[in-house]
This record gives C-alpha cells, structure tokens and sequence, in this order.
C-alpha cells in the first residue's frame, strides 16, 4: 500500500507528519513501514532523524543508480540500501547532492514499485505540476494533505483543489498541523475548506516534537505518546486519531489498545 503526504504550501510539517504516521503504524500494527520523499531536498530527514549527510561508500545512492542503469539490481537487493530507524520502519534516501533530479526520479519510482514492505510513505517535496508529483499522487492509495490554520494556506489550498492537478477526491484524508483551538475549532477549518469533518484530524502544537527533531531523535518520540508522557499527552490522541483516518481509508482495522 502507498500513502502520499503533501502539502499546497511549503514548511508545514510533511516530515513530522510522516514520521509520526509511519513511526506509529509500525509500533501499532507492527506492519513493515518504509518512508521515503520526492525532490532534492532532505535535509528535514536528515535532521529530524539524526541520518549522516555523508554518503556510505558502501551504500551511497550513486551506486544505485549505477545499478539501475544497467539493469543489475532486483527488488529484494534494493533493501540492502535502507536505513532501519525502529522496529519495523526503515527509511529509503532517494535523493543527495551527488545524483540529479532525474536520477532521484528514477530510484524512487523503482523503489516504489519494488519494495516488499506492507506500508510506503512518501513525503512530496516536488511542485504539484511535476511528473514524480502527478505519478505519486495518482498512484498513492491515500494522500494525506496537510495544512495549518492560517487563511493564506487555506486560500492556496483551494485554488489548487480547483485545478486539475488534485488528486482523486475520494482519495484525500487531511491533517491540520500546529493546530491551536484558540484560533478555531477543527470543525469550523473543516466547513471553511468545504470537506466533512471526519475527513481531518489534528496535530496539536508541541514544543517536544522541535526538541526531538533537534536532536534527531524524532523517530523515537512514538513510545512516549503512545505511553501518554506528560510532556505529550495531547499527542496521544492526534496521532491515534491520524492512524485511525487513514488505516480505515485503507480498510485496514488497527487497535490502538495493543501494541
């Protein structure tokens, strides 16, 4: 299964969300969860998860593309590549200074299509008129788009809802991230964007998710939402909610009472 995580605006969090999301599937479900991103840019990754920018030379993405393009690399030998984060989610860089927009491209299209975990999330870093853009979002069996509550990002939204370049509306769950209720209730966003509230969940703003990010660790904050800590409570339900709205769009039952 393939879920896509977008959003019309830039800096909204798509990389929490996706750890967030994939980091707590593969502790709930305990289904193999891989994530992954389009474009060039992966320094959010890179920090957040506390990854080394330098390539391994054993295991560097030009060696890949090498692969690739002779024809030498099958499916299974792709996860040779991956870098494991928890039990049960690896990450796939497909991107670096070293390969070119369309080498990235490529291995991310064959990863996609080759790679044996149950569960591909992939963050979409690249603008929504670009090929690997419309390929993944055509492709995915649910986009998650993600916004906040700001009326600029709303208005962008709905300009790009209106364009042919949106994805299958049946398709599309959404997530509110930094969300504050003193700005106003989800209810409220849900009627201003014109889709039914049980079509979005929250993210509510937490200053521990930027201290984790910082220190690289973001992938390791599931255990302390999960386990109700103080610092993260408010959590707890926000992400069980998220994994809820998008595993039922995938008619996949999760229980969020068992590990």
């Amino acid at each position: 299964m393939k879920v896509a995580v977008y959003s019309p605006v830039r800096r909204q969090g798509c990389t929490t969300l996706s750890v967030l999301l994939g980091s707590a599937i593969a502790q709930i479900s305990n289904m193999k969860v891989c994530l992954t991103y389009t474009g060039t840019e992966s320094d959010s990754y890179n920090i957040a998860l506390g990854l080394n920018q330098i390539e391994d030379r054993t295991k560097s993405l030009t060696q890949v593309i090498r692969m690739l393009e002779a024809n030498s690399i099958t499916g299974k030998e792709v996860n040779d590549y991956l870098t494991p984060l928890t039990d049960n989610l690896d990450i796939m860089q497909t991107s670096s200074d070293y390969i070119t927009t369309e080498e990235s491209g490529k291995l991310l299209t064959f990863v996609l299509n080759n790679l044996t975990h149950e569960l591909i999330l992939t963050e979409i870093n690249s603008e929504p008129y670009e090929d690997s853009t419309k390929a993944i979002l055509s492709n995915a069996d649910i986009v998650v788009v993600l916004l906040s509550q700001g009326m600029d990002v709303i208005n962008k939204y709905k300009a790009w809802k209106k364009s042919e370049l949106f994805p299958d509306p049946t398709k599309v769950v959404y997530a509110m991230n930094y969300y504050d209720p003193n700005i106003s209730a989800l209810r409220d966003v849900a009627k201003i964007m014109g889709i039914k509230p049980n079509k979005i969940v929250k993210i509510t703003n937490n200053p521990f998710i930027k201290k984790m990010t910082n220190l690289g660790s973001l992938h390791k904050l599931m255990p302390y939402i999960y386990n109700k800590d103080i610092r993260v409570i408010s959590l707890n339900s926000d992400v069980r909610d998220l994994c809820y709205l998008v595993m039922s769009n995938l008619g996949i039952k999760i229980d969020w009472g068992k590990k």
